[in-house]
């Protein structure tokens, strides 16, 4: 269930990222914790777009979440080299990176 995926391939770790709902992303990781979930596979999960959640939390300017998801990888001891690679240089389907997609949001606001 905390893995399973709507028709665009958004998971509730996408979900609570893009409406921004902190509480939410919180219960999920204590979930995702308790039934022994990957940290990997909740945080590198890409939707169909190729947009994983640190996409949704940069183009949403979400920063309590993002101050939440860096816990989250620390906690979990993550490579950061890996993190880095991975989610800031990760591109979606449109060619975005996550500081890329973060100055588009800017420029539409």
């Amino acid at each position: 269930m905390l893995l399973a995926k709507s028709k665009n391939g958004n998971t509730a770790w996408h979900r609570a990222s893009i409406k921004g709902i902190l509480e939410a992303f919180e219960i999920l990781w204590l979930w995702g914790k308790k039934t022994g979930l990957n940290p990997d596979d909740i945080l590198l999960s890409k939707n169909e777009e190729g947009i994983n959640v640190l996409h949704c939390v940069a183009n949403g300017n979400q920063l309590d979440i993002l101050q939440k998801f860096s816990v989250c990888a620390e906690v979990c001891e993550l490579n950061p080299k890996e993190l880095k690679k991975i989610l800031l240089f990760s591109k979606s389907k449109e060619g975005c990176t996550v500081p890329r997609g973060t100055q588009q949001h800017k420029r539409e606001t």
